[in-house]
């Protein structure tokens, strides 16, 4: 009888253990459903105008490891680079920017797409100062609007009018290619955006509803569901990759099970968001506003 108790106790002892493993293992998963990162604001850095520090419809935004902001107005034919604490550090006028789709900043150099002049425009030294001309490779010289990304030792140049990315080689060469219009397997039918972390690309496409992710190899991987997305931003938290997307007047993030902004503000018009991972600040470009704003992240 004694043994018989005892052998039910251990039982009943382990049924608990096994309850307890139960519960935390749908608590993890619960905090992984429904943890949201949250965009507090910090900063406007710009808002609109003409003048130096103003923005007057801004196209293009990219961040250097250092945090500096380089935002592309091509109506006014500039580049303006500002600090996290909204002061100018530099200006580049040049009429070619006008052509402008898109910029890349890397350590001491940009790159200016330029598709409508079938041409990158690459400034680099200390200053900034000196600038060649590329011509665009024959496989994308019918391309007329592109967004551009770097990663791995390679550029990414997501072609938004044939659907399709081209990976390029420092030199500008296309080495790859991925994607065509349509459905099915490898197609994209509206992309808008690019953004590159963890070993993959995430790319935005807004008539699909979704964010198909690819690996680096230009693998097929995985959609993801989004609401009409535009904008992407890849951000580097507790270990783990999140990525933000934008319809145009709010932030989500991608993968969280609601459709809660990850900020309460809204926009008018995003055209870019950024992550500067130095200061762990996310940055918002609205061109119909003409503003540059700052946002810290937490996890709610």
């Amino acid at each position: 009888m004694l043994l018989r108790r005892l052998d039910r106790i251990f039982k009943d002892f382990h049924n608990c253990k096994f309850v307890f493993k139960l519960i935390t293992f749908f608590a993890i998963c619960n905090s992984v459903l429904y943890s949201q990162t949250v965009l507090e604001p910090y900063r406007i850095i710009a808002e609109q105008g003409t003048g130096k520090g103003k923005l007057f419809r801004p196209l293009a935004m990219s961040v250097d490891k250092k945090g500096l902001m380089y935002i592309l107005e091509n109506e006014l034919d500039r580049i303006q680079v500002f600090d996290i604490d909204g002061s100018v550090r530099r200006t580049i006028t040049d009429e070619d920017f006008r052509y402008g789709s898109d910029i890349v900043a890397g350590d001491f150099n940009i790159i200016v797409v330029l598709p409508r002049k079938k041409s990158f425009i690459q400034y680099y030294g200390l200053r900034l100062e000196k600038k060649t001309v590329r011509a665009f490779p024959p496989e994308i010289d019918s391309v007329k609007n592109a967004q551009m990304r770097t990663h791995w030792g390679k550029y990414y140049l997501l072609a938004l009018d044939l659907n399709r990315v081209f990976v390029l080689s420092p030199a500008f060469d296309v080495i790859d290619a991925y994607g065509f219009f349509g459905r099915g397997r490898e197609s994209l039918t509206e992309p808008k955006d690019i953004v590159l972390a963890d070993n993959s690309i995430y790319i935005a496409d807004r008539s699909r509803q979704q964010i198909v992710q690819i690996s680096a190899e230009l693998n097929m991987e995985t959609n993801h569901p989004a609401i009409n997305p535009t904008a992407l931003c890849a951000i580097f938290l507790n270990n783990r990759t999140v990525i933000l997307y934008s319809d145009g007047s709010h932030i989500y993030e991608s993968g969280c099970n609601n459709d809660e902004a990850v900020t309460t503000q809204s926009f008018q018009s995003i055209v870019a968001i950024r992550y500067d991972n130095n200061n762990k600040l996310v940055s918002v470009l609205d061109r119909s506003a003409g503003t540059l704003s700052l946002f810290k992240v937490r996890i709610k």
